[in-house]
């Protein structure tokens, strides 16, 4: 059965089954999800659910913020990066944020690794890189060698190319050529993406 576009399914995605069943998606796109669950034990829950769903040539988008870019401008202390968050994320309490000592008062916590979660909004629970989701992904079922990152709206499918569905996906690049959420898209070459 095909579900039309003007549907809407809300639920737990970490503790209800998806009312789908087994290998009836061709596309499953998930932006700025994965980082506000539980990790490993709620991710992982999705991403079994997940791929549980996907037909057996079927794709997986998934956007997740990056973690290494967000470090990496820490460490270089690079303020055009900074200065592209607060332009992007206008919404986030900077007013607290100036008063921080330092880039890691809003960087730990929008990874995930802080519980100074008041300053920003998102409540993150854990920062991804490509390690992480790559490690996240085979634990779930995955085929390894189909996993790979990609670029914002450079899907081989079109019917993935909807990064821009996304205000947080929409965030491209950052000065410096860091692109803090730069999708991976691990499933983007076709069939042969379920080992399970």
């Amino acid at each position: 059965k095909n579900v039309a576009k003007e549907q809407v399914l809300s639920l737990n995605a970490a503790t209800t089954r998806v009312p789908l069943p087994d290998a009836s998606c061709r596309y499953i796109f998930a932006s700025h999800m994965l980082e506000h669950l539980g990790h490993p034990v709620e991710t992982g829950v999705v991403l079994e659910e997940w791929h549980r769903l996907l037909a057996p040539a079927g794709v997986l988008r998934v956007v997740v913020p990056d973690a290494r870019q967000w470090l990496d401008a820490y460490v270089q202390q690079d303020a055009a990066f900074a200065q592209v968050a607060r332009q992007e994320w206008a919404f986030w309490d900077w007013a607290t944020i100036d008063k921080a000592e330092s880039a890691l008062d809003y960087t730990l916590p929008y990874l995930g690794a802080s519980g100074l979660q008041g300053s920003i909004s998102g409540q993150h629970q854990f920062g991804f890189d490509l390690a992480a989701m790559r490690a996240a992904l085979i634990r779930a079922g995955f085929d390894p060698a189909s996993i790979r990152p990609c670029s914002y709206q450079a899907s081989a499918h079109a019917g993935l190319r909807v990064d821009n569905s996304s205000q947080a996906a929409g965030v491209r690049s950052m000065p410096g050529g860091l692109q803090p959420l730069e999708p991976f898209a691990p499933f983007e070459e076709g069939g042969g993406t379920r080992s399970k």
